[in-house]
């Protein structure tokens, strides 16, 4: 918790706010971040020699975390009985921040192509050419 304004200004009274109502945890998380396209929104465009396959853009799905709350310390005079659910959540968070910044919509990308063309070439009598809607 952190002291309203009123009293934020008052020597000690923010360390004696933290000290007393200060909660903390020890969790350990592990789990999986996916990304996909939703291949029943595909579109598909009939040309000369070839066909264009033209697929949504890819979507990080929700991730996959398991979190073990390992230590925990409340404050003397407040509780956060969801603290572990929070950071069971923030867990989540992280995941997916990783996971975008690791380039996991452009992987997701790559594999539908891969996936896409592997499926159609030999199929047809054309080339296959996969593209991405605009977004």
């Amino acid at each position: 918790r952190t002291p309203n304004e009123v009293v934020r200004h008052i020597p000690g009274v923010p360390q004696l706010v933290r000290a007393t109502t200060s909660n903390s945890c020890l969790v350990s998380a592990y789990g999986t971040v996916e990304a996909g396209i939703d291949l029943s929104l595909a579109k598909a465009k009939d040309q000369v020699g070839k066909v264009t396959i033209i697929l949504p853009e890819p979507k990080v799905y929700e991730p996959q975390v398991r979190a073990k709350l390992h230590n925990s310390r409340s404050g003397w005079v407040w509780t956060d009985s969801n603290i572990a659910l929070k950071a069971q959540e923030d867990a989540k968070r992280r995941f997916k921040a990783a996971g975008l910044e690791n380039g996991i919509l452009d992987q997701a990308k790559a594999n539908a192509q891969k996936v896409v063309r592997e499926l159609l070439n030999g199929k047809l009598s054309q080339s296959v050419d996969v593209q991405f809607e605009a977004s």
